[in-house]
């Protein structure tokens, strides 16, 4: 059961969300038996042009609900064992090899996440505030990063100096490289900021191909129907502003996709909210998505108060469809195995539609280069 797509014909999930749930008269119909809570207008725009792919169902079998474990199988795509990488860092160990490119993908925000960490490769953090260490161009910060560079050269006086010197020379490229694109002034909420220096690193051209963006306080056991709303409306502006930023050279070659760890229970709680679920709904959305819904909704007859339904999809055939039909990469090898592709793309990178639904107004376009996709 969902509050942010809303299947209104479901019986089942007014009897079980009770005063939780949503009217249909509430809703942003998508067709006759769904609609969008009405505070996503942005991703609704997005459906009636065709433009964005609804995913239901998503789980994987006998689910933890424990944050850290579920967050651990969703991030390293790895459901049993031992999980030191994560499904994105493992596409760049095979697209990038063993030679590190601090600007294959990025972070926004202050740490890294499992996801995007390789045996070999791993994503860089760049904070939606700018940078304080290697973003300067004052004199004596120029002199001082110079220092650092002749620091780190040669290689070869053993493993502490040489990751100390390098990290420390990498951190400096990076922030010399980004700092001109970051905004002078910070949007005034987390996921709009964030998703504003996102579209500034792919305008910027880089070399960057994935770009992550971090958000929370989804699980929201008390008090739903507030918070939810409001969460909903910042992230629904946040995709608003990322493709008013976004220059329009880009507009076919990138693709935004969203995921979470859990989905909520069909059943409300005596706290007005709901707790951990098993089967959760992620957007997918850009100009060569294939717009549509896919996967089924969990079911919700004969569920007892606190049953949780079966997923339908599980969740490495959404990673599946991502890196086969949008980073042209072979998911069995990421993924250990072979999972269904949903078929979520019209067209690859760089093809077909020349840009997607108009937001706002757009920048300048950036320099011609390599082409980023956002993931």
């Amino acid at each position: 059961a969902s509050n942010t797509v809303v299947h209104h014909r479901n019986g089942h999930y007014y009897d079980q969300r009770g005063s939780l749930a949503i009217p249909a008269n509430r809703t942003l119909r998508l067709d006759g038996d769904t609609g969008l809570h009405q505070r996503l207008g942005t991703l609704k725009r997005f459906w009636d042009q065709g433009q964005l792919a609804v995913v239901e169902g998503l789980g994987y079998p006998d689910p933890s609900f424990s944050h850290f474990d579920s967050l651990a199988v969703w991030m390293s795509g790895i459901r049993h064992g031992a999980r030191p990488t994560g499904w994105i860092g493992r596409w760049l160990d095979e697209r990038y090899g063993s030679t590190l490119d601090p600007f294959a993908a990025a972070t926004v925000g202050h740490s890294l996440p499992l996801h995007l960490v390789g045996r070999n490769q791993r994503a860089s953090s760049i904070a939606h505030a700018g940078f304080d260490f290697g973003g300067s161009i004052e004199s004596w910060d120029l002199r001082m990063h110079q220092a650092v560079r002749r620091m780190a050269r040669p290689a070869g006086r053993g493993d502490l100096h040489d990751r100390y010197t390098s990290t420390l020379r990498d951190q400096i490229d990076i922030g010399s490289r980004v700092q001109p694109f970051m905004p002078a002034e910070a949007k005034p909420t987390e996921i709009v900021a964030k998703m504003q220096v996102a579209a500034r690193l792919v305008n910027a051209d880089i070399g960057l191909r994935v770009v992550d963006v971090g958000w929370h306080n989804f699980d929201q056991h008390a008090d739903q129907p507030e918070k939810h709303a409001d969460l909903l409306r910042d992230f629904d502006n946040s995709i608003k502003t990322f493709f008013g930023e976004l220059s329009p050279r880009w507009a076919n070659r990138v693709t935004v996709m969203t995921y979470s760890e859990f989905g909520r229970t069909p059943f409300k709680n005596d706290a007005n909210g709901t707790d951990h679920g098993s089967a959760g709904t992620a957007f997918v959305l850009g100009a060569n998505v294939k717009g549509g819904r896919y996967g089924q909704p969990p079911a919700l007859g004969g569920l007892s108060r606190w049953e949780r339904p079966d997923h339908t999809v599980d969740f490495r055939s959404y990673y599946a469809s991502v890196l086969d039909g949008w980073l042209g990469a072979g998911s069995s090898s990421v993924l250990g195995g072979n999972y269904e592709d949903l078929r979520l793309f019209e067209r690859s990178p760089g093809t077909g539609r020349e840009r997607p639904v108009i937001i706002g107004p757009n920048p300048p376009p950036a320099p011609t280069g390599r082409f980023v996709p956002l993931t």
